[in-house]
């Protein structure tokens, strides 16, 4: 029994790592197509929040959520390469204070040797860094790509049935991930019918 219940959790985090790697793909196709635009700070940033984070929920000791927190670095890493030649690149107030606060978090994590206090600030600074995206999806909705944003959110929501462990270090960031991007996502289609 033992066995199926930890084949259950890993089949589940597994699935969730597929849906987050296929739904950058669409994403993708519309950035080379120029169809979307993503906004290179954002993306950037989401990849050194996702890849921070993966670090602190490690350390926290993360069960199988911590599958999706990997699997959004890679995707998040994928989108920056493209939007480095696809993209929007402008630099404001607000990405540098996202840059202080991920800088923030590395700090924190060394001086107090507390992965959450980490995870805390990167969900901070992930959130401040997908302003921009925001508000880009509110001005040009057509300029995203919804579906991405539902299937991250599905990802992740997978990612939390996954664990074995519902703890603040398991939960938070995957609880984070499945709430901003059915934000984006319902921002977007809300938009377009509009």
């Amino acid at each position: 029994m033992d066995q199926f219940i930890a084949n259950w959790h890993a089949a589940l985090a597994a699935l969730s790592v597929l849906i987050t790697l296929a739904a950058v793909f669409p994403y993708a196709l519309m950035a080379l197509r120029g169809k979307a635009r993503p906004d290179f700070v954002t993306w950037f940033l989401w990849s050194l929040t996702s890849g921070i984070g993966a670090l602190a929920q490690y350390a926290a000791g993360a069960s199988w959520s911590l599958a999706v927190v990997v699997a959004n670095a890679v995707a998040t890493a994928l989108i920056t390469l493209l939007s480095l030649r696809f993209g929007i690149k402008k630099y404001s107030t607000l990405d540098t204070l996202c840059m202080m606060l991920a800088i923030a978090a590395i700090l924190s994590w060394a001086l107090t040797d507390d992965p959450l206090v980490a995870l805390v600030l990167v969900i901070a600074a992930d959130f401040l860094a997908a302003v921009p995206t925001i508000g880009k999806s509110y001005a040009r909705p057509a300029s995203e790509n919804a579906l991405t944003f539902f299937a991250l959110a599905l990802a992740a929501a997978l990612g939390i049935a996954a664990n074995t462990s519902f703890d603040f270090g398991n939960v938070a960031y995957p609880a984070y991930f499945v709430g901003l991007y059915v934000a984006i996502g319902l921002l977007v289609t809300r938009r377009r019918q509009r």
